[in-house]
Order: C-alpha cells, then structure tokens, then sequence
C-alpha cells in the first residue's frame, strides 16, 4: 500500500486551471442570472407604482370634476341674486328709480 497524501484544494485549483473557459461561462452564466432577477424586481417594483400613480391620476381627475360642478354651481347667476337678496338685504330697483349718468 502506497500512502500518499494528497492535496484537495491543490487538485481543485489544477482542474479549474484546466476547464478556465468552462468555469468562466459558468460564473458568466450565473452573475446573469442574479442580475436578470434584480430587474425583474425592480421592474415589478416600478409596474406597481406605475400602477399606484395611474390610481392617483384617476382619484385626482375625479376630484378635479366635481370641484368644477361645484364652481358652476355657486358661480349660478340665480344662486347669487338670491345669497344678495338674503344677506346684504338687495333689491331689485324700478325703472322709475334708475338714475343713468352720463360722461362727457
């Protein structure tokens, strides 16, 4: 019996010295992978804002048009003859009443 010691990492390092081009499309291939699954992340991550943000537009645009009914409404013509009529106690004159001044 021949008892040699033999060296595991020494073995290990001649055979990636061996196979370089194999092992570097190996790492090649797998820094790819983790890489392909960071942006697939971060392009869920911006889909879902994305998303959010079209949400926000939408509940903006909806604010936005009942705030416009709402200024129609208290711009009304009839609706300010009567709040003049009701505070500040205005009427409407009589012809006979109106005075017009001219300017020369």
């Amino acid at each position: 019996m021949n008892n040699q010691y033999v060296s595991l990492p020494k073995i290990i390092w001649q055979d990636i010295m061996a196979h370089k081009f194999t092992v570097l499309l190996a790492l090649t291939v797998l820094i790819t992978a983790l890489y392909s699954l960071q942006l697939s992340e971060k392009n869920r991550a911006l889909a879902g804002r994305w998303s959010d943000a079209l949400e926000r537009r939408d509940e903006l645009n909806i604010h936005w048009r009942h705030l416009l009914i709402e200024e129609q409404t208290l711009s009304e013509h009839s609706r300010i003859t009567t709040s003049a009529k009701k505070s500040l106690h205005m009427v409407r004159l009589a012809p006979s009443q109106e005075k017009v001044i001219k300017i020369q």
